[in-house]
């Protein structure tokens, strides 16, 4: 969750909705259930999400949407991160397309791994990536909780914003893959400046 409570420091928006599956560890937060729209595991139901998404976006709120649905590799720490943009859904076109006139702005967290985490001996357990990643997080926490130490320096890069009407269409395709671009630049475009310290 370090990402999500980076990207809610770093986009000071007190309207921002996270897009989440329902789960009962996010149901037992009361304040943080407030500022979530709930994804429902059937399939079936999740037309009543969208409905919500887009109406909150009309309204000219904001939306966090994490469109692998998984852990995705730290690009400062794992390999992958490109390769991860391939299992995106394109969420956010369906929004656009209900929502025209909301921007989709493209955001990376980076450094959320301790890299000595990441580089543990005892990852080696665990042969598939998403695996590695939910241990190494594991490890950290341990860390951060019976160390009292904070491992990590997360950085919050901000893409330029993908418009529709910029883009000339609510093509689900094109507007996913403007997206893409735009992460991509990010992931292969780590900043240099210190950034703002937000906490």
């Amino acid at each position: 969750m370090t990402d999500t409570l980076s990207l809610f420091c770093a986009l000071a928006r007190p309207d921002l909705k996270i897009i989440a599956l329902q789960r009962p560890f996010l149901e037992a937060l009361p304040y943080v259930a407030k500022q979530l729209f709930y994804v429902d595991d059937d399939p079936a139901k999740r037309l009543g999400v969208v409905r919500r998404v887009s109406s909150h976006l009309r309204a000219g709120g904001a939306a966090l949407t994490f469109p692998a649905g998984k852990i995705e590799p730290d690009p400062n720490v794992s390999a992958g991160a490109i390769e991860s943009l391939s299992g995106w859904t394109d969420s956010a076109g369906i929004f656009i397309r209900l929502a025209p006139d909301t921007p989709i702005l493209p955001v990376l967290v980076r450094g959320v791994v301790w890299s000595a985490a990441a580089k543990h001996p005892l990852l080696r357990i665990k042969s598939a990536g998403e695996e590695r990643e939910r241990l190494a997080a594991a490890l950290q926490l341990l860390v951060q909780v019976l160390l009292s130490i904070k491992p990590v320096h997360v950085r919050v890069q901000i893409g330029n914003p993908v418009n529709s009407r910029e883009l000339g269409t609510t093509n689900i395709h094109n507007l996913h893959e403007a997206v893409i671009n735009q992460m991509s630049r990010l992931i292969n475009n780590p900043p240099n400046e210190p950034g703002q310290d937000l906490l």
